[in-house]
């Protein structure tokens, strides 16, 4: 059982860092450019996508931070967490 925790811990925290790095990077601020570049490129200037090519790279780190966090949480849970309840049964008292 042990095996399982560590081997799914240790996957979700490769997960957290690599959707961390995708969300943050690839997906909001490269993204967040090329919407930059796009409206910027349209033939009446597209003011929505401007603005919201800047939002999304501006926005970008924070992201990538809450997915990388979300999943690095769940990590954390299968390393420390306990599979079992390790409570002790109370006796009965005879009354």
């Amino acid at each position: 059982m042990k095996f399982v925790r560590y081997t799914l811990g240790t996957l979700f925290a490769i997960a957290a860092v690599v959707l961390g790095i995708y969300v943050g990077l690839f997906v909001m601020f490269i993204g967040g450019i090329t919407d930059l570049i796009d409206g910027a490129k349209a033939d009446p200037t597209d003011g929505k996508m401007i603005t919201w090519g800047v939002v999304k790279m501006l926005l970008g780190s924070i992201s990538g931070w809450i997915v990388a966090y979300f999943f690095g949480a769940i990590s954390v849970y299968f390393f420390t967490g306990e599979s079992r309840s390790k409570r002790r049964k109370l006796k009965k008292s005879r009354v």
